[in-house]
């Protein structure tokens, strides 16, 4: 006659169960990851822009609603790819837009994702970040955008966005 050595055996049922679990978990983990990454990819862009945004306002009330002069794209080609770039020449954020806004993306040398640029439009500002994530010659854009109402600087409630998974 054959006995069971003592322990813990595994069944069907609860194999399946154990699976079903695990693959709940892994499931739920990766979503997670993935819109974590995705996030992520673009936080270069939402704070910066957020940074424009308050650059834009301290200066608009230090200088009675009047915003700094439009400031062109920079870097001027929107960098392609995840930002491994070399990183910028120190003097390329030493324009005198980015200079009053108190603005730039990532410290001097570090390679960085995005390219800025700054549209003054009389009582109103427009700062736009741009990327070409696969090298195709097509950009994703962000763009926050504020104005002057008199008494203040209100800004845009979103950042809007065009080709955003470019």
């Amino acid at each position: 006659m054959r006995t069971r050595k003592p322990g813990f055996h595994w069944g069907s049922v609860e194999l399946a169960a154990a699976f079903a679990v695990g693959g709940s978990v892994l499931a739920v983990t990766a979503a997670a990851f993935v819109k974590n990454l995705h996030i992520a990819r673009y936080a270069e862009a939402m704070n910066g822009l957020a940074a424009i945004g308050v650059g834009s306002a301290s200066y608009a009330e230090a200088h009675y609603g009047a915003f700094p002069a439009s400031a062109p794209l920079t870097p001027a080609v929107p960098p392609r790819g995840d930002g491994h770039d070399p990183g910028d020449a120190p003097e390329l954020w030493r324009h005198t837009t980015w200079l009053a806004l108190g603005f730039q993306p990532v410290p001097d040398g570090e390679p960085h994702r995005f390219a800025f640029g700054y549209d003054n439009r009389g009582t109103s500002f427009l700062g736009h970040a741009h990327q070409d994530r696969d090298h195709n010659g097509v950009s994703s854009s962000f763009e926050q955008g504020g104005r002057w109402t008199g008494v203040g600087v209100v800004l845009d409630s979103h950042v809007t966005s065009e080709r955003e998974l470019e």
